[in-house]
């Protein structure tokens, strides 16, 4: 039976292990791409308003803490956003995840929040259960449930 060559170079010494890469998640705004560390999760949403511009994509979002993504604070489940959830709901974006990239914008919630003002978007989310995402998680752990809910859900940030 043939045996595997050990890892190692002529002289005895150890080979050089092959650099790591982190896998991508994909493509957007032409080419833009987003690594994915180990554990992440990211979905790629693409919102089309009808040509009277009067739909809403249906969520509201603030500026994260470091000043790079925006937390989704409310989604309407009336608007584009909850149609795309009941469409893919094995895909479906919550409170308390993170759009990372709106269109070609990235790292910049200001930029991002204009692009959100456009009929068409590319959303690229991180989910809240990633490990970045998790401060949301945490935050929302220490507020008490409210029983029952409210009728109209309460939107924190510009809604969209």
């Amino acid at each position: 039976a043939a045996s595997m060559a050990p890892p190692w170079s002529p002289r005895g010494q150890p080979q050089p292990s092959p650099p790591l890469s982190l896998p991508s998640v994909g493509t957007m705004g032409g080419g833009w791409q987003t690594p994915a560390a180990p554990g992440e999760s990211y979905v790629e949403v693409m919102l089309q308003k009808d040509p009277t511009g009067e739909q809403r994509f249906g969520l509201a979002g603030v500026p994260a803490n470091d000043n790079k993504d925006l937390l989704i604070t409310w989604i309407d489940v009336n608007g584009l956003l909850g149609r795309w959830n009941r469409l893919n709901p094995d895909r479906a974006i919550q409170p308390g995840d993170w759009i990372v990239a709106v269109n070609s914008d990235s790292d910049r919630p200001e930029a991002m929040l204009a692009q959100l003002k456009r009929n068409s978007v590319q959303m690229l989310v991180r989910r809240a259960n990633s490990p970045l995402g998790s401060a949301a998680s945490i935050a929302s752990a220490s507020m008490p449930p409210m029983s029952p809910p409210p009728m109209e859900p309460l939107a924190c940030g510009r809604q969209y």
